[in-house]
Parts: structure tokens; C-alpha cells; sequence
């Protein structure tokens, strides 16, 4: 999660957050993220405790994507926008196509970020 004290929020309500005096809750509706998904695509199906699989089938060969979840726990618990991890996505489907792997594959979305 990007650092409290980067967030364009009052000095007051960051020391609030920080010293629990404050709490910010969240709703969050995936619908849109999975419309968003659905457009490049994707299939998309919804399993137990909200667990998603994504993945393309092309001809023979399919292309699904693991780690997805953290991509989601971004959106819901750290309010990065849909936009972000659905350009993510493209992003990965784009350049998985242009490899035009002979076989079936799995695209493991575990990245390392570092704020600088």
C-alpha cells in the first residue's frame, strides 16, 4: 500500500488513521471491474469467498491468469482504481498474445512494486 503520508489527505486525519482515533471503511462492488474485464475478452467466473479465475481460450490453447487476487485486494482494501488493475490485465494478455506461445499458458500475476 502506497505510504499514509503520501495520500493527499488533512495532517489531522492522517494522525487519526494512524493513531486509531479514525476509521475509514470501504464497499466495494467487483461488478464493474469484472464488466471491465469481460470487455477484453476475458472469461470470467466467481467461486467461493469471492475467488475469481480469469483466463482466454484461443482455438486449442488457453491463457489463464493466477494471482489475481492480490490485484483485487489493491481495489478493495487499498483503493487503487479498476482502471489500474484492468490495464494491468491488458497489459499481460497483450503481451502473452505477442509471444504466440505454441501450447496452453499460465500467467502468474506476482509482481514486486517499489516505491521510490
Amino acid at each position: 500500500m502506497r505510504p499514509l503520508f503520501w495520500w493527499p489527505l488533512d495532517k489531522k486525519v492522517i494522525e487519526a488513521l494512524v493513531f486509531k482515533r479514525f476509521v475509514s471503511m470501504t464497499m466495494y462492488n467487483p461488478v464493474f471491474l469484472i464488466r471491465d474485464v469481460r470487455n477484453l475478452d476475458l472469461q470470467v467466473q466467481t467461486g467461493e469467498n469471492g475467488a475469481l479465475r480469469i483466463w482466454k481460450q484461443r482455438g486449442e490453447r488457453r491463457i489463464e491468469f493466477k494471482g489475481i487476487s492480490y490485484f483485487f485486494e489493491l481495489v478493495q482494501a487499498h483503493l487503487f482504481p479498476d482502471s489500474s488493475v484492468v490495464n494491468v490485465i491488458a497489459t499481460f494478455v497483450e503481451a502473452v498474445e505477442k509471444a504466440d506461445f505454441q501450447h496452453s499458458a499460465c500467467v502468474n500475476m506476482n509482481l514486486d512494486f517499489a516505491f521510490q
